[in-house]
């Protein structure tokens, strides 16, 4: 990987747990043979079909599938069928279609693995108060849904844990990809920058994750930090979040700005926990503290239970546009008829 352009660093949550030692062995290449199919917006039916890892042990041959409903375009969207040997396809909620029709829940058929069915879900951008799902259009999307290879190196060491509270591995990123999709964009059209496959690499560095050109590396000495599953498995799936982002984002405005939008996008998907919000700083300071700033604007969302009056839930998608070719502050008082500074001092004055 060597001249690869690296972007961001994850913020981590604060954990007390001592390191785990292991010793480096051979990693696993999941595939995905019938993970995670998603229905289209309102009645499309789901489809299977994952990125199939080239060596090493552990092909999947069903992770189960899923139909999601959209509410505004129609009916409901069918459950996807379940892998050859998979569990049931369990509908979800299609939190992210745009309009505003309720869709009639839609019903799976049952694979091998047991029956599966469908929800109705809500449509437009998220509702204030929830984390973001998937919006079913961009899983529709190639660029939204590339192919998946992972492998971690240390399976039987420091990266145990990885596998433990997160078993599918494949499908997991492949939720991911659509979320930061969901969460930076408002239409698959407007998606210009996407990697053609996303590799997620688990090995023996200090630090905790970082990404660029379509690779993703997560430290083991960080997953080791956590032997709590239900705290490991927030913390994984936050980080995944985070450098997920960079692979998506728009990138002019300088590193902190960029760093922000990450965590932005982790807040929103309900993996940042508020306690990491903290009075302080400035609004170009990277991770929570700008990220926390931008959530403040969108009103509340993710485990953020407040936000300013009026919101904009759109800021997100507005800042990054913005970035995508020359940087301007001029956005928040085109949005929000305030400097980002009074803006910034608001803020600070609501969560002292």
């Amino acid at each position: 990987m060597g001249g690869m352009l690296v972007l961001g660093c994850s913020d981590p949550e604060p954990s007390s747990a001592p390191n785990m030692t292991g010793s480096l062995d051979a990693g696993v290449v999941q595939a995905g043979a019938g993970a995670a199919g998603l229905g289209g917006i309102g009645s499309g039916a789901g489809s299977g079909g994952a990125f199939a890892g080239s060596s090493g042990s552990g092909a999947g041959m069903g992770g189960a599938g899923m139909g999601m409903a959209g509410r505004g375009q129609g009916g409901a969207g069918s459950a996807g069928t379940s892998g050859m040997s998979g569990g049931g396809g369990m509908g979800m909620a299609g939190m992210n279609a745009a309009g505003t029709g309720m869709g009639s829940a839609g019903m799976g058929m049952a694979g091998m693995g047991g029956a599966g069915m469908g929800m109705a879900g809500t449509g437009g951008m998220p509702d204030p108060g929830e984390a973001a799902a998937c919006n079913p259009a961009f899983a529709a999307a190639n660029k939204c849904n590339p192919p998946i290879m992972f492998m971690n190196e240390e399976a039987d060491g420091d990266g145990a844990m990885f596998d433990q509270v997160i078993p599918d591995a494949v499908a997991t990123m492949k939720d991911v990809a659509c979320r930061v999709c969901t969460l930076l964009y408002r239409d698959p059209a407007e998606v210009t920058r996407a990697p053609s496959m996303i590799r997620l690499r688990i090995y023996d560095f200090d630090g905790v994750a970082n990404a660029g050109g379509g690779v993703i590396s997560f430290s083991s000495r960080h997953i080791a930090n956590y032997d709590d599953p239900d705290d490991a498995r927030f913390e994984y799936i936050g980080v995944l979040i985070h450098e997920t982002t960079h692979l998506y984002q728009f990138d002019d405005g300088g590193g902190g700005l960029v760093e922000g939008m990450a965590d932005f996008v982790r807040i929103r998907a309900g993996h940042h926990r508020l306690n990491r919000r903290n009075p302080g700083g400035a609004w170009t300071d990277a991770y929570t503290t700008s990220g926390f700033f931008f959530s403040w604007l969108a009103g509340p969302g993710g485990l953020q239970p407040d936000g300013r009056v009026p919101a904009d839930p759109d800021i997100g998608w507005a800042i990054n546009q913005q970035m995508k070719d020359t940087w301007s502050e001029q956005v928040f008082e085109e949005r929000l008829g305030m400097t980002v500074d009074q803006l910034w001092t608001e803020y600070q004055n609501e969560i002292r």
